[in-house]
């Protein structure tokens, strides 16, 4: 009767141990994996990469051991197989533990229509999931597949040819330009010649070789295309954009408009050729829900697709991208975020500025005075600056630190785990790695949607 108390008592201090004391209401977390790892990664596809001295294998998300740590190097599995390393040589594990491609090539790709790009004994060839070879190691430069076709070379430097081979190994298109690239949306650019055009995926020229350069892909129906130093754009029906050539620079169009450079000013047009925001502006970035940061005189506003600027009666230090409805700017060193009516939700009291404060779920990262928090849509910190470092939401929790100890805080500001971990990765398939004392382990959200096994 003793020892049955005895036990029952220790078994109740590792609960509490392992479920972690949090506020009422707040989300729960449990450490899954203790900490016995060298090193570990994000759950894909339910395995994660772990490191134990110098050797990697995977574990699921009950902490089994895929195979024995065997391997130099590992990449999170992909479509049912992860590409590892061992003794220099590459090869591809499945999830039940078996090298269903031994580790023998001097470089391996990830799979595209079923097969993989490898090198072996300085040729390129490709091989299935199977680890069969389906085209034989005969190319000196490849290219993974792309719409049913890849990018093969036969040939060095001056010598190269390059044409395209189908999923069977068959010549698709025989090795006659000088440079490819992949297929996209039924074309490619081909180089012969000197000069650049496109090509059907029989051969046929879609855009003839009239070109000095040519963008590899098409972006919204459309590629960027120079002559004489005067960039135009083509269709994918090889049709001009524009009839008269009279931009310096141009990019890819992105949201319905391209940015392009006449007499070292920019602006933007549509996909009708039509100056749709006149180019006046000395910088600009490309076009993100409806809105393009552009600069002038060194001072920076937002502009609509209609040409419109958002901040009429004020220019910014810098300017971000809209985000669920809100855009980071700076002015005089301290930042905000404004709506679509050029209103801020907040006053200019925040430090940071980058990508990272970008709004997602609802919540974007701000730094006041060296510390940070998270703000709300409409401006409201929802988790106060008092963190030396704070990461990006994921699974509705974030990492933050204080002092070099971290923990877990949920969207609404409260803490989900004591500041006690060295370290706390981001949330992946309900699991995040941790580490304490130098050693890994993986905590667990619980009711995430993912399940434990």
């Amino acid at each position: 009767m003793k020892r049955n108390k005895l036990l029952s008592m220790a078994l109740s201090a590792a609960l509490t141990v392992s479920l972690l004391v949090v506020p009422a209401g707040a989300a729960s977390v449990i450490e899954s994996i203790p900490c016995r790892y060298d090193g570990a990664g994000d759950f894909s596809e339910g395995y994660a990469w772990v490191k134990m001295g110098q050797k990697y294998t995977f574990i699921t998300k009950k902490g089994d051991e895929l195979t024995a740590f065997r391997y130099d190097q590992v990449s999170p599995f992909n479509n049912g197989t992860a590409m590892v390393w061992r003794g220099g040589k590459g090869g591809f594990l499945s999830t039940t533990g078996r090298e269903v491609v031994p580790c023998m090539f001097d470089e391996v790709g990830d799979f595209s229509d079923g097969l993989a790009l490898a090198k072996l004994d300085g040729k390129y060839g490709f091989i299935n999931k199977s680890g069969q070879n389906i085209v034989s190691f005969k190319f000196d430069r490849a290219e993974s597949f792309s719409d049913g076709l890849a990018a093969v070379c036969i040939g060095t430097g001056e010598n190269e040819k390059w044409g395209f081979i189908n999923t069977l190994g068959a010549t698709a298109i025989p090795t006659q330009f000088d440079r490819a690239y992949s297929f996209s949306g039924g074309l490619a650019a081909v180089s012969l010649n000197g000069k650049w055009g496109y090509i059907g995926k029989t051969g046929q020229f879609v855009v003839p070789c009239v070109y000095d350069d040519a963008a590899p892909f098409f972006s919204e129906g459309f590629a960027p295309v120079c002559r004489d130093g005067k960039w135009n754009f083509v269709g994918t029906s090889g049709k001009e954009l524009l009839s008269e050539t009279l931009y310096d620079a141009a990019g890819n169009f992105s949201d319905g408009l391209v940015r392009v450079r006449r007499s070292g000013k920019w602006g933007f047009l549509n996909q009708t050729g039509g100056e749709a925001v006149p180019c006046q502006y000395d910088d600009v970035s490309d076009f993100q829900n409806g809105y393009a940061p552009v600069m002038r005189n060194g001072r920076w506003n937002l502009v609509s697709k209609a040409g419109k600027e958002l901040l009429s009666n004020l220019s910014c230090d810098q300017v971000g991208n809209f985000s669920e409805g809100l855009v980071q700017v700076m002015l005089n060193g301290k930042c905000t975020f404004v709506n679509q009516a050029g209103k801020t939700i907040a006053p200019y009291q925040y430090d940071f500025f980058g990508e990272a404060s970008s709004f997602a779920d609802g919540l974007a990262k701000v730094q006041r005075n060296g510390k940070y928090g998270f703000i709300s849509v409409g401006g409201a910190e929802i988790v106060p600056c008092r963190y030396d470092t704070a990461s990006a939401f994921s699974d509705s929790l974030v990492s933050v630190s204080i002092g070099g100890k971290y923990g877990l805080v949920d969207h609404l500001g409260k803490p989900v785990t004591p500041l006690e971990y060295d370290s706390i990765g981001d949330f992946s398939e309900g699991r995040a790695s941790f580490s304490r004392g130098g050693k890994y382990g993986y905590l667990y959200k619980i009711g995430s949607k993912y399940t434990t096994n």
